[in-house]
């Protein structure tokens, strides 16, 4: 088995980080373009965003996607880059296409995100206090509790274009000037990894 194992093709390795609350297109284009554009083995780990700054500043990890810069210390962080912003909309299945702010069930991303952040200041500019049915990390999970009926979510209407499409989904009422934002960051390794650097220098999405 060894012996086998040892006539199998090295691969150049790069281990990403990706956010709980990252849509989950985000990090598949990125690790699409690594392996089409550098032959190389993407190695991907999710969390939040305390976990991941963590494994980096470990050396675990040599590039995070994140939806907010973080706290630290700037001798940990070499080089970031925002890579995607959108305004965000409310969007739930089609019963609740006629229901009111101030009256619909709300799937919301835990107190540790910004974005969950971003969403309570809203709701307090707009007097609501809202029905909150589920706090969760994760934007699949929100997205498939959407899918299910449950409440609205807060979503970038990219992510769930297809959903929108095939009128599974439909957008409610869309959040004015409150926006998420999806950074890649580079942090210190002792040997910074040259795949790393080339995806800050070369991967892009188009801003909205």
């Amino acid at each position: 088995t060894l012996a086998d194992r040892n006539q199998e093709k090295t691969r150049s390795k790069i281990e990403i980080g990706c956010q709980d609350s990252i849509p989950k297109k985000v990090a598949d284009e990125l690790l699409s373009f690594l392996i089409e554009q550098k032959n190389c083995k993407v190695v991907l780990r999710e969390g939040n965003r305390d976990q991941l700054m963590n494994l980096q500043n470990n050396f675990k990890l040599d590039l995070i996607l994140t939806n907010s810069l973080p706290e630290t210390n700037h001798d940990t962080v070499i080089e970031t880059k925002l890579l995607f912003k959108e305004e965000l909309s409310f969007v739930g299945h089609p019963k609740f296409k006629s229901v009111k702010p101030k009256d619909a069930p709300y799937i919301l991303p835990t107190y540790d995100s910004s974005i969950r952040q971003k969403l309570d200041a809203w709701f307090q500019d707009k007097n609501i206090s809202p029905d909150i049915v589920a706090e969760v990390e994760d934007n699949a999970t929100e997205i498939d509790l959407a899918l299910r009926g449950h409440g609205l979510v807060a979503v970038m209407k990219s992510s769930v274009d297809q959903q929108i499409k095939e009128k599974k989904l439909v957008e409610i009422f869309p959040l004015k000037k409150v926006e998420e934002e999806v950074w890649m960051i580079v942090g210190k390794r002792k040997l910074l990894n040259p795949i790393a650097l080339f995806a800050m220098k070369n991967f892009t999405i188009p801003l909205k």
